[in-house]
């Protein structure tokens, strides 16, 4: 990613979402709320607005499904069924207390300002690239809840630290119950990264933070997309993949980092929990979700 560019993956869930909004047979997976909040985001920048327009060409429409079959097949209904999946947590995160919220390399994700709206008592963060987040924060900013209760916060981690940029913010709360979300980022980062990452999260709360984050095996990358394409296309988009692990070896790399592993989601749970029998088409099995705690 160009530092003065807004992340491209970014750009790329947030069209794949709306794809999906848009197709008969995943239409009801994607909420009026979603959609609504991805155009206004989307529709604040010159790329954002290119791929709206692109979702309105009848030919792209037809080769986006051609595209993503030799690449990474089905992932926009993964995006769509990992969001949904993370966000039955949040709630449930909610409901049994916490009270602050923060999603790590949030892209143009919209759970954090949906849910700001509907919980005013809570605190939510989004952490993100400067030039990602400036757009955003852009599309936001007469939103009631923006600068209120939902804080977006640019981070530049070539230049500056979680801990100093978040822990020392004036509205972070370091005794609050806290969930953290990772969606989509911790593959970018190398093996040290993820751990230093993880000891950071827990060295800036008080009590043991909930993490729900995704996560790949290095053989189902290889097994479930086109591997050399792949590399390829975030090889030249500048977000290249870096950290995958075997899912019985999470257990472990979480214990050693200070967290317990309460449950890994695959693919497959995701479609017995939102997809409708009727559905015949394929299912993106190459990443997964996991939740942790930290251990006190």
């Amino acid at each position: 990613m160009k530092s003065e560019e807004a992340s491209s993956t970014a750009l790329t869930v947030a069209q794949g979402i709306l794809y999906c909004a848009g197709q008969p047979a995943t239409a009801t997976l994607v909420s009026s709320e979603v959609s609504d909040a991805l155009n206004k985001i989307l529709s604040s920048s010159k790329e954002g607005q290119k791929r709206l327009a692109q979702l309105k060409n009848p030919l792209f429409k037809i080769m986006m499904p051609i595209m993503e079959s030799l690449i990474m097949p089905a992932v926009s209904l993964h995006y769509v069924l990992r969001k949904r999946y993370i966000e039955d947590y949040a709630l449930k995160c909610i409901n049994e207390g916490a009270t602050q919220v923060v999603n790590l390399g949030a892209g143009f994700d919209t759970l954090c300002y949906r849910l700001s709206k509907r919980f005013d008592q809570l605190n939510f963060f989004e952490i993100d690239h400067p030039a990602t987040n400036r757009l955003k924060a852009e599309a936001l900013k007469n939103e009631p809840c923006f600068d209120k209760n939902l804080t977006l916060l640019p981070v530049d981690f070539t230049q500056q630290t979680l801990e100093d940029r978040l822990g020392s913010h004036p509205k972070f709360i370091s005794a609050a119950p806290t969930l953290f979300i990772s969606e989509g980022v911790l593959a970018y980062l190398t093996e040290e990264q993820v751990r230093h990452q993880l000891r950071v999260l827990k060295e800036m709360t008080d009590k043991a933070p909930k993490l729900i984050f995704t996560f790949s095996e290095p053989n189902a990358l290889q097994k479930d997309n086109n591997s050399i394409l792949l590399s390829l296309y975030l090889k030249i988009k500048g977000e290249p993949f870096k950290w995958t692990i075997m899912r019985n070896d999470l257990s472990d790399f979480l214990k050693s980092n200070g967290y317990a592993l309460k449950t890994t989601t695959t693919p497959a749970e995701f479609k017995s929990n939102y997809v409708s029998d009727d559905y015949k088409g394929i299912i993106h099995n190459a990443e997964k979700l996991a939740i942790a705690e930290g251990v006190v």
